[in-house]
């Protein structure tokens, strides 16, 4: 499940290109990628909207294949090309994360590139050898992948592992339960192994309470003239949560979950990303916001203030209730990530927006925010 085990890529497409588009995920699955399409992954009586967001915050690299069609459609398509600009924020600059593929000559039918793609090299999907470039720069991005994984273990003495556990049962309602579990080994760092405790316990518990609907089944509830459609996904709760990264910066490793979960017959999941923030030297956990700042009062009502315009920006926001609800206490900034240049903060659905607008994060420099922070909090993030 984890993308760091079995990277998945995921592919952005409008459907009127469906059957121009099928070629090359038939190819990529031929050559052994793990390719993401929804035409060929999702089934019958799943809940497609669940399915596809899941997908694609699971992808290590996404292929958007641009065309006449794709460019002029609004919808999802141009929300997963917004999603993928933002995520490719988080990556390195030599990075490939986002591969864009001209199904179309693009001077021969007049159309313009996406304004927002343009500092991105583009294949020509249309030419004879446009399958064998996407390939190569699939290949290259995962080789990068595994050598910078082995690197930064080495550099840092700390080492992971993560397996998949899945539970599931068909019932009235029935579950499935699918989280990567997660192991921390460490010659330098000898209590590690408590953060694995503490994240797992939180997977187990999970997991237990997912289970305990075998004791509320009701057939009739799932067979009655408003739920005419019975079929196993929507009779179903789901959730899942996936290792998304570990990064280390300094003496903090910054730990991110992606979660999924849905509730039988309900209207559609909701997503979130779960941040564990650790010190390696001594290990402490890293619990609020408030651990960032000098000052807990005034630092945090300036902090609240750069975090809310980022996320108006973000969002396009004209009303920013849902902002100003959603980030007023300690505990609404809690939920963050320490990058090499930057602290990620993580929202869940309906928190600062609503559902169609997903689940915003927005990212601060530490330069910004260098007179804020404590003094421990710039001498475990090394900051000078």
């Amino acid at each position: 499940m984890s993308n760091m085990e079995n990277p998945l890529v995921f592919i952005s497409y409008t459907v009127k290109d469906q059957e121009r588009v099928l070629p090359f995920y038939d190819y990529l699955e031929h050559h052994g990628i793990n390719v993401w399409m929804d035409c060929k992954r999702l089934k019958g009586g799943q809940q497609w909207d669940f399915e596809i967001n899941k997908a694609f915050r699971q992808a290590a690299l996404v292929i958007i294949f641009l065309s006449k069609n794709f460019i002029e459609k609004r919808g999802y398509n141009q929300r997963e090309v917004k999603m993928s600009l933002k995520n490719l924020e988080e990556k390195l600059d030599d990075d490939i994360y986002i591969i864009p593929v001209l199904l179309d000559d693009i001077e021969q039918e007049q159309i313009e590139r996406p304004v927002a793609l343009q500092h991105i090299q583009m294949i020509n999907g249309y030419l004879s050898d446009g399958k064998e470039q996407i390939l190569d720069s699939i290949k290259t991005q995962f080789e990068k992948m595994k050598i910078e994984l082995k690197h930064v273990q080495e550099e840092t003495n700390v080492f992971w592992t993560v397996k998949p556990i899945e539970k599931s049962w068909d019932g009235f309602p029935g579950y499935k339960v699918n989280f990567d579990f997660i192991e921390f080994q460490s010659n330098h760092y000898k209590d590690i192994d408590y953060i694995a405790d503490i994240i797992n316990g939180k997977l187990r518990e999970r997991a237990l309470e997912t289970m305990s609907y075998r004791f509320e089944q009701d057939i009739n509830y799932y067979q009655d003239e408003y739920r005419r459609d019975c079929s196993i996904d929507y009779r179903t709760h789901k959730y899942e949560g996936g290792l998304h990264s570990i990064k280390i910066r300094g003496n903090i490793i910054s730990i991110q979950y992606d979660f999924d979960a849905y509730r039988a017959s309900g209207n559609h999941g909701i997503q979130w990303t779960e941040c564990y923030n650790f010190t390696l030297n001594p290990l402490t956990k890293i619990e609020s916001v408030s651990w960032l700042l000098k000052d807990e009062h005034n630092g945090f009502s300036e902090l609240q203030q750069i975090v809310r315009n980022r996320l108006i920006l973000y969002l396009h926001a004209d009303d920013n209730e849902w902002i100003i609800n959603g980030t007023k206490n300690h505990e609404d900034l809690s939920n963050f990530s320490f990058a090499d240049h930057h602290i990620e903060f993580k929202f869940r659905n309906y928190q600062v927006c609503s559902y169609m607008a997903g689940n915003p994060s927005i990212s601060v420099s530490y330069e910004e925010i260098y007179s804020l922070l404590s003094k421990q909090a710039k001498e475990q993030l090394g900051l000078k």
